[in-house]
């Protein structure tokens, strides 16, 4: 469980370090009609074990939310990035 919770709290930091901007070519929901929902775009780390606790969020969210379109993407973090959320795994787990 605490392994989890670990792998959750980064897999939240990377979302977070992740600076996405919505695109300005996107066409608008009115245009697509109503059958088409928001979107969500995820970026894991494929080498950090992430992309199974990316397909559990993604079953859960279709559950509650069977009208979202959920994407996923390897993310492959700057060298900074990585080290700086490695030694948050190495400070949280004492």
């Amino acid at each position: 469980m605490l392994r989890r919770m670990k792998l959750i709290l980064c897999f939240c930091i990377i979302l977070c370090a992740i600076g996405n901007k919505a695109d300005d070519n996107q066409v608008s929901l009115t245009k697509l009609g109503t059958k088409t929902g928001p979107t969500l775009k995820f970026f894991y780390c494929y080498s950090c074990g992430y992309r199974k606790v990316f397909e559990e969020y993604v079953n859960i969210l279709k559950q509650k939310y069977p009208e979202l379109q959920i994407n996923g993407e390897n993310y492959i973090p700057s060298h900074t990035k990585m080290l700086i959320a490695k030694l948050l795994v190495i400070i949280i787990s004492f």
